[in-house]
């Protein structure tokens, strides 16, 4: 009736307004609790999936700096770090590697992963571009787990890198880099075919 479809209207309407809402003042607390040089650790969210945790935090760097998240793999199906604009917003990840997941982050001899937030690609496979952003939202998230390895970072000027990595990191060179963008654009052209 018009009546029943004037209410349905209503209600998705304030829907609109409290999601915007509940989201703005999320992400502004994650900004004011931020400590540069921390992550917080993985954890459930009320609301969400049982068999996931995340780790939602913000990030920021100077132009001169790289962060440098490491933490031991976690015994889960499916793990990945990803790095999102300041409005929670998915950044480009067809055509720049904004994040990295299981199955195509490097782990290092000794277990552990180490990723490499920096402005411009340092060389190492690892590379979590941001895209020219100064700052966003950092998540990380494990699926279906049994660990909950909270991760360690190190915040240090780019020409001091190789000091946070372990000696044997390879090198990854910027054809290497292009194939590795190469296999996520024809990803995304599975998946929306029209790009």
């Amino acid at each position: 009736t018009p009546a029943r479809m004037a209410e349905l209207l209503d209600e998705a309407g304030l829907w609109t307004l409290q999601t915007a809402k509940f989201w703005q003042e999320w992400v502004d607390q994650l900004r004011r609790d931020h400590v540069k040089g921390r992550l917080v650790p993985p954890a459930a969210f009320v609301g969400g999936a049982r068999d996931i945790v995340y780790g939602n935090d913000w990030w920021s760097l100077d132009r001169d700096e790289v962060m440098v998240v490491e933490l031991e793999v976690p015994d889960a199906r499916y793990w990945q770090l990803q790095l999102c604009d300041v409005w929670f917003r998915t950044m480009d990840w067809a055509t720049h590697q904004t994040g990295l997941n299981h199955a195509q982050a490097r782990v290092d001899d000794d277990g552990r992963v180490r990723f490499v937030i920096a402005h411009r690609d340092p060389g190492v496979q690892n590379w979590i571009d941001t895209c020219g952003h100064p700052e966003g939202m950092i998540q990380y998230r494990y699926i279906w787990t049994k660990t909950r390895p909270a991760p360690s970072v190190t915040i240090l000027p780019l020409d001091r890198l190789r000091e946070a990595l372990p000696q044997n990191t390879p090198e990854f060179s910027a054809d290497e880099r292009r194939r590795a963008l190469a296999i996520r654009h024809r990803h995304l052209q599975r998946r929306e075919p029209v790009t």
